[in-house]
């Protein structure tokens, strides 16, 4: 096991107040801890679920905590995107994969998936995840720049296909008008 990224194609907005977009906040939330009890065992983490779910300011310090309740509310109001040929991954594959991207003329540096933050106010994380988010306007020429990318120009085969990867997040992104939301952990 190794360290890898958790994509989800979210629309920020869902992540900003979640609970205005259900019926019976309360109820959704009862049922979303029991369906994600699994990721919620410290009760700091419930804690943040909550706090991040009913749009309240964070209460604790423990960062990770709120970053772990937001991949939550990611999983409940977004979509996983398939993630084979990114976990699991090295730091170093982020430069390795932004070295091809330039190479092909492309202007983006992969490590903005999981280091330019989170699309909501969390507590500092001091370690794991990482988060990072692209919104639909950033990725709408990220796609057109990897859609007209000639990929067959790269002899690494696991290269390729990391990066054919990312590309159909963004797409999906794009086609579905949604945001990008990764976590690194």
């Amino acid at each position: 096991m190794g360290y890898g990224i958790m994509a989800y194609s979210v629309e920020v907005k869902h992540l900003l107040a979640p609970s205005t977009f259900t019926a019976e906040p309360e109820d959704f939330f009862d049922w979303m801890t029991q369906v994600h009890a699994h990721a919620l065992g410290e009760p700091a983490t419930h804690t943040a679920l909550r706090e991040l779910f009913f749009a309240q300011e964070p209460t604790g310090s423990e960062g990770w905590a709120y970053g772990y309740a937001l991949k939550v509310l990611c999983e409940r109001f977004g979509g996983w995107l398939p993630n084979s040929h990114w976990c699991p991954v090295r730091s170093s594959w982020f430069d390795t994969v932004g070295e091809a991207l330039r190479a092909l003329g492309i202007t983006f540096d992969p490590t903005d998936l999981i280091y330019s933050g989170s699309p909501v106010s969390l507590p500092p994380i001091d370690d794991f995840p990482s988060i990072g988010h692209l919104t639909l306007a950033e990725l709408k020429p990220l796609a057109e720049s990897l859609n007209a990318a000639d990929l067959s120009t790269l002899e690494d085969r696991y290269l390729v296909d990391s990066i054919t990867e990312l590309r159909g997040w963004i797409n999906h992104c794009v086609e579905g008008d949604t945001d990008l939301v990764c976590f690194y952990h």
